[in-house]
């Protein structure tokens, strides 16, 4: 990623986050993990930059890794009751689909 786009991207991440920090619920737990040193230390450079503190970090690409994680689950649940229903692509879908993408 070019330097200019990729600070462009770092301030626009950091807005928008920042404002989201606001709406943050009070209720909160305590978590321990325990994670190699050199991300630790990326945490932290990534942390000092963004002028918050390493837990705020944390909660920010947890948010983010867990909302992934989530819509493929959910996505996965929904395929898995089209299966149970019976709801299959016919033959005749299934080669439409192939015949649209060939070159």
């Amino acid at each position: 990623m070019a330097p200019r786009l990729s600070l462009m991207l770092f301030f626009c991440l950091y807005t928008v986050y920042a404002l989201k920090e606001k709406e943050m619920a009070a209720d909160t737990v305590v978590l321990t993990v325990c994670i190699p040193a050199a991300l630790q230390q990326q945490l932290d450079t990534v942390a000092q930059a963004m002028e918050q503190s390493r837990a705020w970090v944390i909660t920010r690409a947890l948010e983010h890794f867990v909302a992934g994680q989530v819509w493929q689950v959910e996505e996965i649940h929904k395929a898995l009751a089209e299966a149970d229903a019976g709801d299959f692509a016919t033959a005749e879908e299934i080669a439409a689909l192939n015949n649209k993408y060939k070159p």
